[in-house]
């Protein structure tokens, strides 16, 4: 058995068995236990381990949601916009306006384009353009994976991404695992639903369903 094989093995194990928060501590012990008895030293497969564990985490997302529901683009536009009307009613007048322009360009085929011509007219600098339009794109993103996870059944949720963040709500929640009903009921510091926002503005971060 090779070191790459070790690697797999083990990560594979802690992800299937709900415990992929525990894979930089007790995983990695386990990885060196494993390759001390092979005689095969760490240092030389330690930078092995991220990018086997990302490509193992991607396939294992795959093979849990196929077979289930993938959303269409038009009712992730709908669902999309009645998320926005639900939650638009402590909104700045700003920000009431932006929401006017995003729910407008839901109905056209290119949100993008459409998004960025009707913020143009609000008279808003390019770079907070920039911004709504990469948060409308994850948000569009995070929709599809929340609908896919609720229809396959998924219990439980992991907030993941780059550490060292600054938002309150990202720091307080970072490699936190929650039910899934409990991510549901969460709202970032801009009063709008985590599942679909996460930190808000420019958040790196998601949602990572825990494979059980």
């Amino acid at each position: 058995m090779n070191a790459e094989t070790v690697i797999q093995n083990i990560v594979t194990k802690y992800f299937k068995q709900g415990r992929a928060d525990m894979l930089k501590t007790e995983g990695i012990a386990e990885i060196k236990q494993a390759l001390k008895r092979l005689k095969i030293p760490f240092s030389g497969v330690a930078k092995q381990i991220y990018p086997i564990t990302k490509a193992i985490e991607n396939e294992l997302q795959k093979q849990f949601l196929n077979g289930h529901l993938k959303p269409t683009e038009d009712m992730l536009k709908q669902e999309l916009k009645n998320i926005i009307i639900k939650n638009s009613s402590a909104v700045t007048e700003l920000q009431e306006k932006i929401e006017v322009v995003l729910l407008d360009s839901l109905e056209a085929k290119n949100v993008e384009l459409a998004l960025e011509k009707g913020l143009s007219k609000i008279k808003i600098e390019q770079r907070h353009i920039n911004t709504e339009i990469f948060t409308t794109k994850l948000a569009l993103s995070n929709l599809k994976r929340s609908i896919s996870y609720k229809s396959a059944g998924v219990k439980r949720l992991q907030y993941v991404g780059p550490s060292g963040t600054v938002r309150p709500f990202c720091e307080e929640h970072i490699n936190k695992i929650y039910t899934y009903e409990e991510v549901v009921s969460m709202v970032n510091q801009f009063g709008r639903p985590a599942i679909i926002y996460c930190g808000d503005y420019n958040c790196r971060h998601r949602w990572r369903a825990v494979i059980e």
